[in-house]
This record gives C-alpha cells, structure tokens and sequence, in this order.
C-alpha cells in the first residue's frame, strides 16, 4: 500500500485487492488451445457456428467430424449466449467440454449494445461452466477484432469486468481460469488492463 503521504494522490483501483479472486485467472498463450487439459473450452463463433478460421479452425480440426456433427446439432447459438458440447473424446480435443459463445459484431454506433452483448456471452460462458461444475475453464476471449471488428482495448475491458464480478460472486466455483490471448494485441490489453480489475 502505498505510504500516507502518497494516499492523497494515488488513485485507489475501482475494485479490491482480493488475493483469493487473483488466484483463479492466468493470463496465457496458447497455439494449440484444442490440447489444454480443462474442464471447460470456451470458443467464440458466429451464430451459425460455422467459423472453422484461426484458433476456431484448429479446435474443429482437432475434433474431426464427430465433433463437427455434435456442434451442427445445436442448430446455432444466439449473440450473447452460449451452448455446450462435449470435447474429450472427439478427435484431439483434451477438454472434457466445449462451450460455444458467440460475441457480437462491433459497430461505432451501436457500441454500448455490442459491450452489452460481449458481455453477456462472456457471463453466459460462465455461468455454464458453474452450472455444470466444470471448475477448470479456458477461455479464448469472445471477440475478434479482424472478423468483427471490436477494438480489442474496449473488449478486453469487458471480458476483464465480467470474469470479476463473476469471480467474486461465484469464487468457489472455479478453480483455475486460463484466459487464452491469440495474438500480440490481446496480450497487450490484457496484460495493460488486468491490474485495473485484479489489482495486486
């Protein structure tokens, strides 16, 4: 903390320096998500769940085709929610489930109803992962700023402040979240605006 004489003028971080909450969340890379061996993989698509681009892609090659025809039966997922498929024993995939989550497309205009979507998806991920005990959860950020254009400092402010409130409210229903960054720019963010909503 910081000495008297500095409290006047050092900003105090909007939330608490709570040990128990920094615990759970790690920021990390992962070129080969698909091989994490957690309970949960959340994956980012598009309504129809049809992306096979990117990391998306990798995770479906890993699957094969049984994952794919288990995936086609959901039959698409809404923007801000979020569905549930089996991972391991398909193919590669070391998860023992995938969630789908679909974040929203990012337009200037409509920018708080795309926050509130991300947001909601984000929160929906989780909420399943509590639902079903899945404890250990990685999760690849829900927007993509090259295919829906969300500016990655405005997501990642969001998926921060969910996987907060989320944490703190629900603490004992997690035990470890990987917080998967795919390229250069989320790391950035990320690691820049995490000490604002996990302050150590």
């Amino acid at each position: 903390p910081p000495a008297d004489a500095d409290q006047a003028t050092t900003p105090l971080p909007p939330f608490p320096i709570t040990a128990a909450v920094n615990r759970k969340i790690v920021l990390t890379q992962a070129p080969k998500p698909f091989l994490l061996e957690v309970d949960a993989l959340v994956v980012g698509n598009n309504e129809a769940l049809s992306d096979r681009s990117s990391l998306v892609g990798a995770i479906f090659d890993a699957g094969g085709e049984s994952f794919a025809l288990e995936v086609d039966a959901l039959g698409g997922v809404r923007t801000g929610e979020a569905r549930m498929t089996s991972g391991f024993p398909h193919g590669a995939i070391a998860a023992r489930r995938v969630i789908h989550a679909v974040g929203p497309k990012y337009q200037a205009k409509y920018a708080h109803a795309a926050a509130s979507a991300l947001h909601a998806a984000s929160r929906a991920s989780m909420q399943l992962c509590r639902a079903h005990g899945l404890r250990t959860v990685a999760l690849l950020p829900l927007h993509d700023t090259s295919r829906k254009a969300f500016p990655t400092t405005e997501a990642a402010h969001v998926v921060l402040r969910t996987l907060r409130r989320f944490l703190e409210k629900h603490l004992d229903a997690i035990d470890g979240l990987l917080l998967v960054l795919p390229t250069d720019a989320d790391v950035e963010a990320y690691h820049s605006l995490a000490p604002i909503y996990f302050p150590r």
